[in-house]
């Protein structure tokens, strides 16, 4: 197995890549460092605890399908063959050949399911429900609000309210209806929300440090410590005595500065 590897910057410098929090970026990459050929790991548990990354962080990847996952416990990463290119004298063919029998290379050279597979893994993450053929929602990392529907609706209106940078909408929107944050965990993030917008951060310079809301959201920024602006002491006057000297009294002191002098 190769000791080197290499990253297309097509895939880390889109926004879909950035957008996910830095955790998960760097699972991401270390994946990647220690898949085998073909892109298979079979050990992604012991390396998420090597660098301290939490199963969410997981969950974000395969929801954005940057990973595929198998029953077996093994991941493939998607984008692969994009990433690297192995020259034939230095291949290893992955060991996980069932796993990846499952798999075509689409003509971006993405690893992509054969028509009819349906693939789980450990984390009873099945990504379609045959009986209603639709798609499930897999990773709602963030709550518990499955079947209110309406209340994250409710939620995304009152966020967007108060964030101060009005972009993105949509992204926005589509962060509350696939991760419906728990009235306790939305409750935190508004208190948060408010304590940014105090900040020294986001109100200098006519608020240009204000991340985009889906950004906020993306990155769980509602986590982080915030600094708050500190009233400055007004400057007290100082007050001066004025002294008038006679020409005898100027002429003294600058005989005695002169002494003083040599």
């Amino acid at each position: 197995m190769a000791q080197k590897r290499m990253f297309s910057k097509t895939i880390i410098d889109s926004d879909v890549f950035l957008d996910m929090p830095h955790s998960t970026q760097l699972l991401y990459f270390h994946l990647n460092m220690r898949a085998d050929d073909d892109g298979f790991i079979n050990n992604c548990k012991n390396i998420m605890r090597m660098i301290a990354c939490k199963e969410d962080d997981l969950k974000i990847l395969i929801t954005k399908k940057f990973v595929i996952p198998f029953e077996s416990g093994v991941i493939v990463i998607r984008h692969w063959r994009i990433h690297n290119y192995i020259q034939n004298d230095r291949y290893t063919e992955t060991k996980y050949k069932e796993e990846k029998s499952l798999l075509f290379l689409d003509e971006n050279k993405s690893y992509t399911l054969k028509e009819g597979q349906r693939i789980q893994n450990g984390y009873t993450m099945d990504t379609q429900n045959k009986s209603k053929n639709k798609i499930l929602d897999i990773n709602n990392i963030y709550g518990q609000n499955e079947g209110q529907k309406e209340e994250w609706e409710k939620q995304f209106d009152q966020f967007y309210e108060k964030y101060p940078k009005k972009v993105k909408k949509q992204d926005v929107k589509k962060w509350f209806k696939k991760n419906k944050p728990s009235n306790e965990l939305f409750s935190s993030m508004i208190n948060s929300l408010e304590q940014f917008r105090a900040s020294n951060d986001w109100q200098k310079d006519g608020g240009q440090f204000i991340p985009y809301p889906s950004t906020w959201l993306n990155q769980k920024r509602w986590e982080d410590e915030t600094i708050q602006n500190t009233p400055q002491k007004p400057i007290g006057k100082v007050n001066f005595t004025q002294r008038e000297y006679s020409e005898d009294k100027l002429n003294s002191l600058y005989a005695n500065q002169r002494r003083k002098i040599k």
